[in-house]
């Protein structure tokens, strides 16, 4: 937590001192932080994204979007998602992120309609219909080794968060009783 707390408060002065071009940098720490401390199972997610390209998907989207008021926005999305996966691999295999900006934009404006008509209540379908939108364009180089994954997962010393859940309503079921 040090490690992030430190991303965080570095951002923190940085961003307003350089008026808002450290953003990029601060964004490829922070998706490194998040992204390399991820697992599946016992294999590390890695992401070797960088400023520097970020700095440019940015430029290029904020000056778009103003002067199609707003609309480039969507595309730059999709560009920052292609961005982040396309940087992003788990035992050495990339992640492939095809995601265009129309699909975005359109699905969008459609699921805005959606939870308008309906006063909110769309809301949990418009949530699930973009992240199956988003991972139809999602792929991987090759097919990562499955098997030493699965059979890390089984190993009783490899805890996950859902396993040491269960242990602690376990321990609780039998100190009360149960």
């Amino acid at each position: 937590m040090g490690e992030c707390y430190a991303i965080h408060l570095k951002g923190f002065f940085l961003i307003p001192v350089t008026l808002g071009f450290y953003t990029p940098w601060f964004i490829a720490e922070v998706e490194k932080y998040f992204i390399s401390n991820a697992t599946y199972g016992t294999e590390r997610f890695s992401y070797n994204g960088n400023g520097n390209e970020l700095l440019g998907i940015y430029a290029k989207g904020f000056m778009l979007s103003i002067l199609t008021v707003g609309i480039y926005s969507f595309w730059m999305k999709a560009e920052l998602d292609r961005y982040r996966w396309n940087n992003t691999s788990i035992q050495g295999i990339s992640f492939k992120n095809k995601l265009p900006g129309e699909e975005l934009f359109v699905n969008t404006l459609l699921m805005g309609v959606a939870i308008y008509l309906t006063m909110g209540i769309a809301f949990p379908w418009v949530i699930v219909r973009l992240l199956r939108i988003k991972a139809s364009y999602l792929s991987m180089e090759e097919t990562p080794n499955l098997a030493s994954i699965e059979a890390a997962m089984r190993d009783k010393e490899a805890s996950s968060l859902g396993e040491g859940l269960n242990e602690a309503a376990e321990s609780i079921g039998n100190f009360l009783g149960g």
